[in-house]
């Protein structure tokens, strides 16, 4: 496309972006001059500078999607994101309530800083990425542990139920069960709040929870245990009960009750 044909058909720049997210150098490939683009990203134009040299096509709030897809664009090709961004897209809930940043991971031989809201660490212990949604992360172990060095250690402490989130989400891989609903709130035909289980296998109407010894040493909190599943028998939804320690204890064994309580659930839903 020749030098000012783009502005006639603003589509055809956003055919080309990451959902509105481009690199100046691209769109210097696309006939569009580096000044235009710095020109139409002043205030009150129709664009937006996220990064140094990344430009979303519009003036609006930016998405998380589009942030990331930035901080992406910025740190380079090899570059992955880890800590909370990561986590969060791996199914990971229970996650710190702090500013929204992107964490990205780039070879150590790259020399690219941080910036705006993009972290970036160098290092040369590379992990093959996870590609969920064409967004390559870091594996969620890995994630989790980048997140961690983040915090301080109350923090740590607070997220201690994400660690078993983790540990859980292992299991269910080893499992080879579909993949349950994490932390998705359930509610009953007429909108009573039932519970919101660790893990919801939809096909089989089978919660999974993950309860500590600690959560249930005193009488208020037995009482609430006793009375969601109470909750579960009324909607008619099967659920299995695991302690925290034993997913990493007995993962294996634990799977295999996941599976067979799984196939105890869909066969009584088929004998309904």
């Amino acid at each position: 496309m020749n030098i000012g044909e783009w502005a006639r058909d603003p589509e055809w720049l956003y055919r080309h972006s990451r959902g509105g997210v481009i690199t100046v150098a691209r769109l210097g490939e696309l006939g569009v001059p580096s000044m235009t683009c710095y020109r139409r990203c002043r205030p009150g134009k129709p664009w937006q500078r996220l990064l140094p040299g990344v430009v979303l096509l519009h003036s609006g709030t930016p998405t998380r999607r589009q942030l990331v897809d930035a901080a992406l664009l910025y740190a380079g090709p090899d570059a992955m994101v880890t800590g909370a961004a990561s986590c969060r897209r791996q199914g990971l809930a229970a996650l710190p309530d702090h500013p929204f940043r992107v964490h990205v991971l780039i070879p150590n031989e790259h020399k690219i800083s941080g910036s705006g809201h993009v972290i970036v660490e160098r290092t040369i212990r590379l992990p093959e990425p996870i590609v969920k949604g064409g967004v390559p992360l870091a594996p969620l172990v890995r994630s989790v542990l980048d997140e961690c060095r983040r915090l301080g250690s109350r923090q740590i402490a607070d997220g201690v139920r994400s660690a078993a989130e983790v540990d859980a989400m292992r299991v269910w891989r080893m499992s080879g069960l579909p993949e349950p609903r994490w932390n998705h709130e359930l509610r009953d035909g007429s909108g009573e709040y039932i519970a919101t289980p660790d893990g919801y296998f939809v096909a089989a109407e089978l919660a999974w929870e993950i309860d500590s010894y600690d959560f249930h040493f005193g009488k208020q909190q037995y009482a609430a245990t006793v009375a969601r599943n109470a909750r579960y028998a009324a909607a008619g939804i099967a659920v299995l009960q695991t302690l925290p320690s034993r997913l990493r204890t007995e993962p294996k064994q634990v799977a295999a009750e996941l599976r067979a309580a799984h196939r105890a659930a869909l066969a009584r839903r088929r004998a309904a």
